[in-house]
């Protein structure tokens, strides 16, 4: 379980990860993530709801979708190494 935390990076790299949890949203400081490496068909649309975000890094994954967002020109996303 995630709890509020000053948390402003997180690197979730090869954890087999197919999905995030819910729980990321209230990471309210989070401005980075970095999930390389893992069975991601699509960017969790949770991270969206993450305010401070500014950076996805997912490489080295299945995905083929952006999932469902509302564009954020200030948000970075970077798929392909």
């Amino acid at each position: 379980m995630i709890t509020r935390l000053s948390v402003t990076a997180l690197d979730l790299s090869r954890n087999q990860l197919t999905d995030l949890p819910s729980q990321i949203s209230t990471l309210s400081l989070l401005e980075s993530v970095i999930l390389d490496s893992n069975q991601l068909e699509i960017l969790p649309p949770i991270l969206y709801d993450c305010p401070s975000l500014r950076e996805i890094v997912a490489k080295d994954n299945k995905i083929t979708g952006m999932g469902t967002c509302v564009g954020d020109e200030k948000l970075f996303v970077h798929l392909k190494s």
